[in-house]
């Protein structure tokens, strides 16, 4: 049995608070005046969120994705937005995975 709530069981550190100067945004990617800003508080950037609903009034067919961790939030994201009909391009300059940060 896999156990998907580190996060929550203790088995992981707390991560990613929101208002953490650790997790702000890229300066180069901070949304600029009229850019929608939606606040990820899970693995997925559809979980808990309005993303759904703001990319469907916006007629969005095409996700790029970019970020720090791919083989876990951007992972989960991409797999939402495959099941949700909507086609995923990763920025490969603009990504890392958590082993990279291993050394």
């Amino acid at each position: 049995m896999v156990d998907f709530r580190r996060e929550l069981d203790g088995s992981e550190d707390i991560h990613c608070m929101e208002n953490s100067p650790y997790t702000d945004y890229a300066k180069l990617t901070y949304p600029i005046e009229g850019e929608y800003l939606i606040s990820k508080r899970r693995y997925s950037a559809f979980f808990g969120t309005d993303l759904e609903i703001l990319l469907k009034g916006l007629h969005v067919d095409t996700l790029y994705m970019m970020g720090g961790l791919t083989d876990v939030c951007i992972h989960y994201t991409a797999v939402d937005a495959h099941q949700n009909d909507y086609y995923i391009r990763v920025v490969k300059d603009a990504v890392a995975d958590s082993r990279d940060q291993l050394g």
